[in-house]
Order: structure tokens, then C-alpha cells, then sequence
């Protein structure tokens, strides 16, 4: 597209731009799409965790001073791109999973007798935990190389993770650490309350706070000696 109004002078010469143009390119066959390659040339972490990641996905189009968006049907096919100035996506909303038989009410936890008890209350999300890791192990490509270094580099954290939330775990089986759990249980308990409360027009009493699992987690591999 090229602009072929003459030049107007400096108090109207916004009226000869042409503003936010859009270019649209559309076929009856899916377009191809390019996949980002930089994660494997480059030695930076993020990027080859990028790589991995998203090694499914490619970009079908590239906005030189302008963005562009593809559309995809069902969020697949990709038959239009077009350009755009103002991009946008919709990012799906995250929520913790249900990992049953584990305890992650604030107020349970507030209340262990023991560190079995406190065990008891873990176990079974230990071994989801491990199986998890193995799971996502599995998927972890043969090829190339280097996407199969970085997908080996992380299992081995996450085992490592794995290992220091258990730890943590065991550590509750010492007096002074399970009272010292049991204290930041009650306290946050009393702190979502009085927050939770108010965000959902209810009396402090009636709400049940728990902890989402991955904030569990943290503490416990935390807590290791």
C-alpha cells in the first residue's frame, strides 16, 4: 500500500496519513508456519527452556513497525494473517490441580499431632509428585540434542525439588519444626480470613483457607536442614 495524498501543510498534515492501515493475506490451504530456532544456537538458559516449551509452536507472519496476528481455526489451521496494531491473545486461566488424599487446608495443617501425622497428611502427594516427574520425563524429545540436554537438565531439578520437599516433609518429625509449621499455618490462616472475608462479602469465620499446592510445596523445600 502506498499513501499518494500530497503533502498538506503543518496545521493539516495529519490529514493526509493514513492511519492504522490493515493488510490482510488469506488462502484456502494452512499457511506454514516458522519455528523460532534461536533457543538452539543460543547458551542462555531461558531461551533453551523456550525452546523446549514451545518447540510445537511457530509464528505464521512478521510485522516490520507494525504487529501482526494470525487467525486459527479452532485454534489449529492457520488460513489469514493480517496485520494489526494493537495485538491481542487470550491467555487461558491457570488453576491448581486436585491432588486427592493430600491436606492442604491451613487450618488442618495448623493442627498436626506429630510427623506422622504430618506424613500421613503428604504422602500421597509425594508419590503424585514423583510420577509427575516421570510423566513429563517421558515427553521430553530424543531430538536434537540440545532439546534433549534441556529437558534432562530439568527432570534432574525437579527430582531435585522432589527430593528437598520431602525432606522438609521429614523434618516436621522434629518438635520444634512442626510448632514452628504449625504457628506459619495458624497466622496465615488468621491473615486469609480477614483478606479472603472481605473479597467474598463473608464473614472472616466462614472462610476456609487453604494453600494452593506449588506455595506448599515452596515452604517444605524450603525447610530441609
Amino acid at each position: 500500500m502506498v499513501n499518494r495524498r500530497a503533502e498538506a501543510p503543518d496545521d493539516t498534515r495529519d490529514e493526509a496519513f493514513a492511519f492504522q492501515v490493515n493488510l490482510e493475506i488469506s488462502g484456502d490451504t494452512e499457511f506454514l508456519r516458522r519455528p523460532d530456532l534461536r533457543g538452539l544456537s543460543s547458551d542462555d538458559w531461558d531461551e533453551k527452556v523456550a525452546d523446549l516449551q514451545y518447540r510445537d509452536e511457530g509464528e505464521y507472519s512478521v510485522g516490520h513497525n507494525v504487529a501482526t496476528e494470525a487467525v486459527r481455526d479452532d485454534g489449529v489451521c492457520c488460513k489469514v494473517v493480517r496485520t494489526c496494531w494493537v495485538p491481542d491473545a487470550e491467555v487461558e486461566k491457570v488453576e491448581p490441580a486436585t491432588i486427592p488424599g493430600v491436606e492442604i487446608s491451613m487450618d488442618a495443617l495448623a493442627v498436626l499431632k506429630d510427623g506422622e501425622d504430618a506424613k500421613t497428611s503428604s504422602a500421597h502427594w509425594c508419590w503424585s509428585n514423583r510420577k509427575w516427574i516421570q510423566t513429563e520425563a517421558d515427553k521430553v524429545p530424543k531430538a536434537p540434542a540440545k532439546r534433549y540436554e534441556t529437558g534432562q537438565e530439568l527432570v534432574t531439578r525437579a527430582k531435585v525439588a522432589a527430593s528437598r520437599i520431602e525432606s522438609g516433609i521429614e523434618l516436621l518429625a522434629t518438635q520444634d519444626c512442626l510448632e514452628a509449621f504449625r504457628i506459619a499455618n495458624k497466622c496465615m490462616a488468621e491473615a486469609a480470613r480477614r483478606r479472603m472475608g472481605v473479597m467474598q462479602g463473608k464473614p472472616p469465620e466462614d472462610v476456609k483457607p487453604q494453600w494452593r499446592p506449588f506455595q506448599l510445596a515452596f515452604i517444605l523445600m524450603n525447610r530441609e536442614r
